[in-house]
């Protein structure tokens, strides 16, 4: 359970990464 968990974290981690470039790339043609 405990490292499933850790897997879940991880993904959901890198999801969050990649909706703050995605976030930061529509920003930057904003700018």
């Amino acid at each position: 359970l405990a490292r499933g968990k850790k897997t879940f974290d991880k993904r959901s981690s890198i999801k969050e990464k990649d909706q703050k470039r995605d976030l930061d790339r529509s920003l930057g043609k904003l700018r």
